[in-house]
C-alpha cells in the first residue's frame, strides 16, 4: 500500500511559523521577558499630558497567538546583540532592522557598512563558540 505525502506546514515555510511564547522564547535567547514582550507586542508608557505607545519592532506571525516563529527568535537575538554587545540604541537600530527584514547581507546599501561588519562578527563569533 502506498502512502501519500503529508504537507504538515500546508504549504508555508515552517520557520514562520508560531512556535515559542514569549516566555519561551525569552529563556532561550536570554532576554528579559518584558524586554522581549515590548518588542514583539509593543507597550504603553506614561508621558506628561497621557500615554504613548512603543510600536513592536519585530512583527510576530499571528499576532493573537502572541508567539514567536523561528525567524522572530534570529530577528530578536540579532536585535538584542545589536543593541546590547555594539552599543547601538534600540531606537535607532530598530527603525534600522525593520527596514531590512527579510533582506540577505548582500542586498543590504553600502551605507550600512557598520551592519554588514557586526553581522559578520556575531556570524564569526558563533561558529567559533
Amino acid at each position: 500500500m502506498k502512502t501519500r505525502p503529508t504537507d504538515f506546514y500546508q504549504g508555508h515555510d515552517p520557520r514562520d511559523l508560531p512556535a515559542y511564547t514569549i516566555g519561551e522564547a525569552a529563556h532561550y535567547l536570554r532576554v528579559p521577558t518584558p524586554t522581549l514582550r515590548s518588542w514583539v507586542v509593543g507597550r504603553s508608557y506614561p508621558v506628561k499630558g497621557g500615554d504613548r505607545f512603543f510600536k513592536p519592532v519585530i512583527p510576530l506571525p499571528d499576532t493573537t497567538k502572541h508567539q514567536l516563529s523561528f525567524i522572530n527568535l534570529v530577528e530578536a537575538h540579532l536585535l538584542d546583540a545589536i543593541r546590547s554587545r555594539y552599543n547601538v540604541p534600540l531606537l535607532r537600530s530598530g527603525k534600522q532592522f525593520h527596514s531590512y527584514k527579510g533582506t540577505s547581507l548582500q542586498n543590504i546599501p553600502s551605507q550600512t557598512k557598520e551592519w554588514k561588519r557586526m553581522a559578520s562578527i556575531s556570524s564569526f563569533e558563533s561558529s567559533v563558540n
